[in-house]
C-alpha cells in the first residue's frame, strides 16, 4: 500500500443506481422525453454517443458527468454520461462523492474493467448494484489523484494521435493499392481486347443442396458461402468452414481450381475471391473458370476493381437486397491484354504490391495492439502500489519494454494516395513552367527533395535506388494519374498535366499547398530548371549527407563509392569528384543540408 492511500469501497464514496426499463409504450425516436440507453450500444471511448431513443416515462436518471457501467453482457465496459438521461436495466449510474475524483475512478474502472466479473444469469451474465458497492479501490488524497489524472490525460492523449495517425496509414496503404489497380485496367493499352465474362471460360451460379438431407454433406469437397470469400481482404477463400460429401457434390455445383467467385447478392454484393483448389459454392456466388489460354489470376484483379464494383450495382435490381443475376452479370464486359506473358506480368507485379500492402497493413495493426497494451500497462502501474507513477520516463508495469517516447512517438499520418498526386502536380506545374525534366524518376527525386531537404511531409521509405533515392510506390502513384483519371499525360519521357488536372485539384489540400510553396523556393535556387542527371546527383548528395551525417566530400564520396547504379558503375564512377563538390557546395551555400543532419 502506498503511503496515505487508502482502502474504500465503491458504495463508501459513491451514490450507485442501478438503471430500470421504462415499458416500450414510453419510447419515441421524436426527442420527445429524456434520451433513453438501454445499454453499451453507444459506448464510445470515452463518452456516450447521441441518442436514438427518447422516453416520456423516466424510471433512472442519471446525471452529465455520471459515470455510466455496463452491467449485463459485457459486463464492466464504462462511459460518462453527457447530460441528463433515462437509463435502462443493461447499465448503472456512479455519482462520485466528494473524496473522490470522477476521472480517477473512470480509469480505474477501465483498468480493473476485465476483473469485474458478473453473475451467470440465465439469459445474461450481470452484475448487480450490490455487486457494484463492494468494489475496492485505493484511495490517495485528492491533490494525488488530480496529479495522477493529469499524467494519464497527457499519456493518453498521446496514444490517441497515434492510433488515429496509425489507422489513417493503414487505410492509406489499402488506398494505394486500389488506386494502382484501378490505374492498371483504367486505360487499355496496345494489343488489348474487350471481352464478355462469358466469353472468356466458363461461367456457373452455385447450388445449396437441401440441408435437411444430411447426407448431402461431409468434408468431401469444401462448400463455400459469401463469409467465406476474401478472408483476408486478398482473394483468400476460406475452405474449412463447411464442406459436401460426394453424393452431395452430384447434386451441388462443381467449381475447378483458379476460378473467379464473386457475391452477387445482399449486403456484400462484389466481394471477389479466387479459387486455388475445386470447390462447390452456393447461389449467392457466381464463378469464372477461364480458359487455360489464360492467366487466371487477372480476372481476380479485374473484377476487384472499383469500376468493375460500379457495373455491378448499376446492373443489380433495386431492391431491398441488391442482386445481379447471372445472366447479367456473364455478360457484362471487361479489358485486358491478349498477350498471356503481359497477363502474366500484370499478375505478378499486382501480386507483389499486394503482398507489400498486407505487410504494411500488419505493421500498423500491431502497432494499434501495441498501443492498446500500452494504456492497459499505463493503467495498470498508476493504480498499482509502488510503481512509481510518473516518476520515471520509462513505460510501466506490463509486458511492454520499451520507453513512451519510444512507443508514442510522433508518426506522421501517410497521405493518400489522391492528396500525393496533388503534391505530384504541384511538382510538374512547377518544373514545366521553369524547363526542367518531368520524367518519372525526375518526380520521384522531387518527392525526395521535398520530403527530406524542405519538410513536407509525404510519408514515403526512400531506398538507394541505382538512379537515386527512389519510392517504387511513386511510379505507382504517377501511373495512377496516368490511367482513366487523366490527371496527367506524357509528352515523350514528360510527364504533362493532363486533361482532368482540374479534377484532381478541385479541392486542394494543405499538402499541395504546402508542395507550391516548397517548390517555389526550389525554383528560387534554380533546382527546377535542372536536367535528369543534375536532379539525380542533387538528390543522391542530399541521401548520403542525411546517411552519414556529414557534409565532408570524402564521406560523402566515400558513401557515394558503395552505391552501385546502372551497370557496373557506383554512384562516385557516375559523377565525378569536381561535379560531386559543386553539388555539395550548392548545398551548404543554400543550406539545403540543415534538415539532414538532425
Amino acid at each position: 500500500m502506498r503511503a496515505n492511500w487508502q482502502i474504500k469501497k465503491l458504495g463508501e464514496v459513491c451514490d450507485v443506481m442501478a438503471g430500470q426499463s421504462p415499458e416500450g409504450s414510453f419510447y419515441n425516436k421524436t426527442r420527445k422525453g429524456l434520451p433513453f440507453y438501454q445499454g453499451k450500444k453507444e459506448f464510445t471511448e470515452k463518452y456516450l454517443a447521441e441518442p436514438t431513443v427518447w422516453t416520456t416515462k423516466v424510471t433512472r436518471e442519471a446525471k452529465e458527468g455520471d459515470i455510466l457501467m455496463s452491467v449485463r453482457a459485457p459486463v464492466g465496459p464504462v462511459n460518462f454520461a453527457t447530460g441528463k438521461i433515462c437509463i435502462g436495466r443493461g447499465l448503472a449510474s456512479i455519482r462520485v462523492g466528494k473524496d473522490i475524483d470522477k476521472d480517477f475512478l473512470f480509469n480505474f474502472l477501465q483498468m480493473c474493467e476485465t476483473k469485474i466479473v458478473g453473475n451467470a444469469g440465465a439469459v445474461f451474465s450481470s452484475i448487480g448494484k450490490t455487486q457494484i458497492e463492494n468494489i475496492e479501490i485505493s484511495l490517495p488524497s485528492l491533490p494525488e489523484q488530480h496529479r495522477i489524472v493529469k499524467i494519464l490525460d497527457e499519456i493518453f492523449e498521446k496514444i490517441a494521435k497515434a492510433k488515429e495517425n496509425t489507422e489513417k496509414n493503414l487505410q492509406n496503404s489499402r488506398e494505394l493499392f486500389e488506386s494502382y489497380l484501378q490505374g492498371v485496367f483504367a486505360t487499355p493499352g496496345e494489343g488489348w481486347e474487350e471481352k464478355k465474362i462469358k466469353e472468356i471460360g466458363k461461367t456457373q451460379t452455385g447450388l445449396t443442396p437441401k440441408t435437411a438431407n444430411k447426407k448431402y454433406y461431409g468434408n468431401f469437397i469444401p462448400f463455400i458461402t459469401p463469409a467465406d470469400v476474401d478472408i483476408f481482404g486478398d482473394g483468400s477463400v476460406r475452405y474449412d468452414s463447411k464442406g459436401l460429401s460426394e453424393e452431395g457434390l452430384k447434386v451441388g455445383r462443381k467449381i475447378e481450381k483458379n476460378s473467379v467467385l464473386m457475391v452477387c447478392i445482399g449486403a456484400t454484393i462484389g466481394k471477389v475471391g479466387f479459387a486455388t483448389r475445386e470447390i462447390s459454392c452456393n447461389q449467392q456466388i457466381n464463378t469464372l473458370t477461364p480458359l487455360d489460354k489464360y492467366e487466371a489470376k487477372i480476372f481476380y484483379y479485374i473484377l476487384s476493381t472499383k469500376s468493375f464494383f460500379n457495373k455491378i450495382i448499376k446492373g443489380s435490381s433495386r431492391a431491398t437486397l441488391p442482386i445481379i443475376n447471372k445472366g447479367k452479370w456473364e455478360n457484362l464486359l471487361i479489358t485486358f491484354p491478349k498477350s498471356l506473358s503481359e497477363q502474366k506480368s500484370i499478375v505478378k507485379k499486382l501480386g507483389a504490391l499486394s503482398a507489400e500492402t498486407k505487410k504494411l497493413e500488419a505493421i500498423y495493426s500491431k502497432k494499434l495492439a501495441n498501443l492498446e497494451e500500452l494504456k492497459k500497462s499505463v493503467l495498470k502501474s498508476a493504480f498499482t502500489p509502488n510503481s512509481g507513477f510518473g516518476e520515471t520516463k520509462q513505460a510501466f508495469s506490463g509486458e511492454l519494454r520499451v520507453t513512451l517516447d519510444q512507443v508514442l512517438q510522433t508518426q506522421t499520418p501517410i497521405p493518400s494516395a489522391y492528396k500525393r498526386n496533388q503534391v505530384h502536380a504541384a511538382i510538374v506545374e512547377q518544373v514545366l513552367r521553369d524547363g526542367g525534366w518531368t520524367t518519372e524518376v525526375s518526380v520521384a527525386k522531387y518527392d525526395h527533395l521535398l520530403q527530406e531537404v524542405c519538410g513536407v511531409p509525404l510519408g514515403y521509405q526512400f531506398q538507394e535506388h541505382q538512379f537515386g533515392p527512389f519510392d517504387a510506390q511513386i511510379k505507382r502513384l504517377v501511373s495512377s494519374g496516368l490511367g482513366r483519371n487523366k490527371w496527367f499525360s506524357k509528352n515523350g519521357i514528360m510527364i504533362t498535366l493532363g486533361t482532368n488536372i482540374g479534377a484532381l485539384l478541385s479541392k486542394q489540400s494543405n499538402l499541395y499547398r504546402a508542395a507550391q510553396s516548397a517548390m517555389r523556393n526550389l525554383a528560387k535556387l534554380g533546382v527546377t530548371k535542372f536536367d535528369a542527371g543534375r536532379i539525380e546527383l542533387l538528390s543522391t548528395v542530399c541521401h548520403s549527407i542525411k546517411e552519414t551525417k556529414s557534409t565532408t566530400i570524402n564521406t560523402v564520396r566515400n558513401f557515394m563509392s558503395q552505391w552501385p547504379t546502372d551497370g557496373n558503375r557506383t554512384k562516385a564512377d557516375k559523377f565525378s569528384l569536381e561535379r560531386t563538390q559543386k553539388c555539395l557546395d550548392f548545398v551548404i551555400y543554400n543550406d539545403l543540408h540543415v534538415r539532414l543532419l538532425r
